[in-house]
């Protein structure tokens, strides 16, 4: 639901918030979101400043993104297997919905299942460690730096 969406993005981005250097958060809705959800998601990401960025349409295309990131999560998308698949550390933040539905769909994709800040917490650790970029290089992808600047 849009609400079960809008809760899990905020539960994000009050982990990000926490990090002691801070990192810039693309958010894309999927494409067959709504309208009104769209514009929900888009003001909660705009009440979190800067380096909150609400992406739709798509500035950059996706693999361009995935490769300039240190890490990306999705909420059970393919989005996962396109970043694992560029050497992007990738996992499904599913926190603040119903997913035992997609834990079935999905039960046989060995992709992390992040269910609590706690979760993501562990995985920005093992990832970024102290809170660096991971091994991605946004400098050599075009549109990505202008995107959190």
């Amino acid at each position: 639901t849009g609400d079960g969406v809008l809760r899990s993005l905020r539960e994000l981005l009050d982990v990000l918030a926490t990090r002691r250097q801070p990192l810039c958060c693309v958010v894309r809705p999927h494409p067959r979101t709504t309208a009104p959800i769209k514009e929900r998601l888009s003001q909660a990401c705009r009440d979190r400043g800067p380096r909150v960025v609400w992406d739709w349409p798509n500035a950059v295309d996706n693999l361009s993104l995935l490769a300039a990131s240190p890490v990306s999560l999705s909420m059970t998308s393919t989005t996962s297997a396109e970043s694992i698949a560029l050497g992007c550390p990738s996992a499904f933040w599913q926190v603040g919905f119903d997913y035992h539905l997609l834990d079935v769909a999905f039960g046989t994709v060995k992709v992390p299942r992040l269910r609590s800040a706690a979760d993501g917490q562990a995985f920005f650790d093992l990832h970024l460690g102290g809170g660096g970029s991971g091994g991605a290089s946004p400098e050599r992808t075009p549109g990505v730096v202008e995107m959190c600047d």
